[in-house]
């Protein structure tokens, strides 16, 4: 599935979709096999089926963000991050800090960059949207430092 928005201009809504390792074929593929031979060297040095199970699901666990989609909401009240397990969202009045590359960003509560950066913010992932999340969100964090 593309990343594609979904913008509802009488509600200022942006809403989008991805899921990296459909749009990255070949990456997913990569992952896949490194995670598979992890999981055979696990069973083949421990002796036991148990291990390598293990080492699948603690692989799949921490590539959770590219093997399963995600879902992001930026509307007039803040962003949410939306994945299988979690939710996360923040008002805009708790925004401190955006810092963006080309993949996507981060939002932090903090104003300073701290080890806290993983519990207290959200990362998002731009897909084919970076133009129109970039430019929301600053619209969004100017609004907010005017007021």
């Amino acid at each position: 599935m593309t990343a594609t928005p979904r913008m509802d201009t009488a509600a200022d809504v942006l809403r989008w979709r991805v899921h990296p390792a459909r749009e990255r074929i070949v990456a997913a593929v990569f992952a896949l096999a490194v995670i598979l031979v992890m999981a055979f060297l696990a069973s083949s040095i421990m002796h036991s089926l148990g291990w390598g199970v293990l080492a699948v699901a603690v692989q799949v666990l921490a590539l959770r963000r590219f093997f399963l989609p995600s879902e992001f909401l930026i509307d007039a009240d803040g962003v949410t991050a939306s994945t299988l397990w979690t939710r996360r969202q923040y008002r805009w009045d708790e925004i401190r800090r955006f810092l963006c590359d080309a993949q996507g960003g981060f939002l932090s509560t903090r104003s300073n960059s701290s080890s806290l950066d993983l519990f207290r913010g959200i990362h998002l992932v731009f897909g084919k949207n970076r133009q129109a999340v970039v430019c929301r969100i600053q619209g969004h964090l100017r609004e907010e430092t005017a007021a």
